[in-house]
C-alpha cells in the first residue's frame, strides 16, 4: 500500500539516487563516524512508523573481556576473549603486559598469552578493527599478587593507656587471606581476616601495625599504620581572628579528648584568665597582635602544636571609656545599667537603632560570670549578680554591628 518512502539520513550524507523510492544510493560525508539511517512508508492516508538502522564507520567498542584478572601468577598461560559479535569488526588488535608473549589468536577475538616470569600486574587491552579504523579500547587490569590493602582504620595516637583496640581494612579483590603484623610489644587477640583486635600494653610509646593481602601467587605490598602513645596534634583552634586592643573575655578552644591536658601558649601581653590545661581558654588580650597555640599532653608525651594568628582590630574608645568597632556611630545607640552601684539586681536598657545581640558580664579577672540573649532593640533586661561577690564587673553588649561596654559596681 505504499506510494512513497521518506528517508532520514546522517548529517553530511548525499543522496545520489532513489529518493522517495524503497531503495536509495548515498555517499557518506568525509568525516562520518556513525549515524542513523531511518525510513517510513507513506500513501495518501499518512505515514507508517519509522524503521531505523545505525551505521558505523569504525567498529563499536568491545563490550567486555573475559578471562582471569586476579591470582594470575607470573609465567602462567591464560586465555582472554572479547565480545565475538562486536559490530563491524573484521579483526582485533590486542595489547598485553610488557614481557608477555601471545602464543595464538593474534588478530582474532580470543588470544592465548603467557605472562613474564617477573610479572606482578598489568593491563590487557583490545580494539575492534575494520577497513575504516579501530574502535576505542576495552581494558582490564590483570594482577598476580593482590593489590595493596587500603587504609587501616583504628586509633593511631593517644595509646599511652593501652587496652584492646580494633583495626580493619576493606576487603581486597583476588585475595585468599591476610597477614597482620602487630606493633612491637602488642598482641593480636582476634583475627577475622579484614579485621583484628590488638592488645596494646600500658605505657606504649610507638610502633607500626602492618597487613598484607595474600593469594596463591604471593603477597601484596604491606599497608602500615604508625601508632604512637602520645596524643595527635589538636584540632584547629576556634575563636576570633581579630580583637580590639585590651579586649577581655576572649575565648579560644579546640576539640576536647578525654584523658588529655591542653597546653596553651600566647603572646607575652596576653593573660589567660581561665581554662589553662583544658580544651578552652578565656584570655584578656594585650595591645599587639600574635598567635594562640595549643598542644596536648598525656603521660607518654606532648603532641605537636597547632596555632591561630590573631590581629588587632581598628577600634576606638567612646566617651565613657569602652571600646567600639570603628564603624559604630556612637551617637545612635545607648546602653544603660542601673542602679550603679547596686546590690546585685540591675536593669539594662538598650536604646537606638540596633539589632538584638548577646550580653556578657565579666569579673575583673576576665572570667565570664553571666551571658544572656537580648532580643529587643529597646527593652529592659534584668541582670542578677546576687550570687557574685562584691566588686567591679564589666557588662558587654555585642551584636553583629555594635559593641558597648559599661563597668558596674556591686556593693
Amino acid at each position: 500500500g505504499a506510494t512513497t518512502y521518506n528517508w532520514t539520513l546522517p548529517a553530511g550524507t548525499i543522496v545520489n539516487s532513489g529518493l522517495g523510492t524503497n531503495s536509495i544510493n548515498i555517499t557518506l560525508g568525509a568525516a562520518f563516524v556513525s549515524g542513523t539511517l531511518s525510513v517510513s512508508s507513506g500513501n495518501t492516508c499518512g505515514n507508517s512508523s519509522v524503521r531505523s538502522v545505525t551505521l558505523l564507520s569504525i567498529p563499536s567498542t568491545p563490550t567486555s573481556i573475559s578471562g582471569p584478572i586476579n591470582g594470575v601468577c607470573n609465567a602462567s598461560t591464560q586465555v582472554y576473549t572479547c565480545t565475538v559479535s562486536t559490530s563491524g569488526a573484521t579483526s582485533y588488535d590486542w595489547t598485553v603486559p610488557a614481557g608477555s608473549v601471545i602464543n595464538s589468536g593474534l588478530g582474532t577475538s580470543s588470544i592465548n598469552v603467557t605472562l613474564p616470569a617477573s610479572y606482578t600486574s598489568g593491563t590487557v587491552t583490545v580494539k575492534a578493527v575494520n577497513a575504516c579504523g579501530s574502535s576505542t579500547a576495552r581494558s582490564i587490569t590483570v594482577r598476580s599478587v593482590p593489590a595493596t590493602p587500603g587504609t587501616i582504620t583504628g586509633s593511631a595516637s593517644n595509646l599511652c593507656s593501652g587496652g584492646t583496640l580494633a583495626y580493619s581494612i576493606v576487603a581486597v579483590a583476588g585475595t585468599t587471606g591476610y597477614s597482620w603484623t602487630p606493633a612491637a610489644g602488642c598482641t593480636i587477640q582476634t583475627n577475622t581476616g579484614t579485621a583484628i583486635t590488638m592488645l596494646i600494653p600500658a605505657g606504649f610509646i610507638s610502633g607500626t601495625l602492618s597487613v598484607t593481602a595474600n593469594n596463591g601467587c604471593g603477597s601484596s605490598t604491606a599497608k602500615t599504620l604508625a601508632l604512637v602513645g602520645k596524643p595527635a596534634t589538636p584540632a584547629a583552634i576556634t575563636g576570633s581572628v581579630s580583637v580590639c586592643p585590651s579586649a577581655i573575655g576572649v575565648v579560644y578552644s579546640t576539640t576536647s579528648i578525654a584523658g588529655l591536658t591542653y597546653n596553651w601558649t600566647k603572646p607575652t601581653s596576653v593573660t589567660i584568665a581561665s581554662g589553662q590545661g583544658t580544651a578552652s581558654v578565656t584570655v584578656n588580650w594585650g595591645t599587639v597582635a600574635g598567635s594562640m597555640g595549643v598542644s596536648a599532653t598525656n603521660t607518654c608525651g606532648t603532641s605537636s602544636s597547632v596555632s591561630k594568628s590573631v590581629a588587632i582590630a581598628a577600634c576606638r574608645t567612646g566617651s565613657d571609656g569602652e571600646e567600639m568597632a570603628e564603624e559604630i556611630n556612637v551617637q545612635s545607640a545607648g546602653l544603660e545599667v542601673y542602679p550603679n552601684p547596686g546590690r546585685g539586681e540591675y536593669q539594662l536598657r538598650l536604646t537606638g537603632s540596633r539589632s538584638s545581640g548577646m550580653l556578657y558580664i565579666y569579673n575583673m579577672q576576665g572570667k565570664q560570670v553571666l551571658s544572656q540573649l537580648v532580643e529587643s532593640q529597646t527593652m529592659e533586661t534584668k541582670l542578677d549578680l546576687q550570687n557574685q561577690p562584691s566588686g567591679t564587673y564589666l557588662v558587654r553588649f555585642q551584636s553583629d554591628t555594635f559593641r558597648k561596654d559599661i563597668k558596674i559596681v556591686k556593693e
